[in-house]
């Protein structure tokens, strides 16, 4: 999505993005942080509390969501990287949106 979106492929108007994995994106030298932290589209980022690819209070501090006019990060009540609670993302999306 990152590549996609710096080279003009995609240009959307909003994100919404589940369970960021932060640490796997270090991994590979990518800092999804700053990345995400750059975005000038509206943007929801859903986290698991306890997603092992980073637990949401971490995301949350990393990102200073309090800083952005475009970033709101939520935290879902989850403990792994699955995100499968559609009724859940779809509320919260309409929240977002609307």
């Amino acid at each position: 999505l990152k590549r996609l979106t710096q080279s003009n492929v995609l240009r959307p108007r909003a994100l919404i993005l589940c369970g960021v994995p932060v640490g796997w994106a270090a991994s590979i030298s990518e800092d999804l942080i700053a990345w995400l932290s750059e975005l000038e589209i509206p943007t929801l980022v859903l986290q698991n509390e306890y997603d092992p690819a980073c637990p949401a209070a971490e995301l949350i501090q990393s990102l200073n969501v309090e800083d952005s006019q475009y970033l709101e990060c939520r935290t879902l009540n989850g403990q792994g990287h699955e995100y499968n609670d559609f009724e859940m993302i779809a509320e919260n999306a309409r929240l977002f949106f609307f």
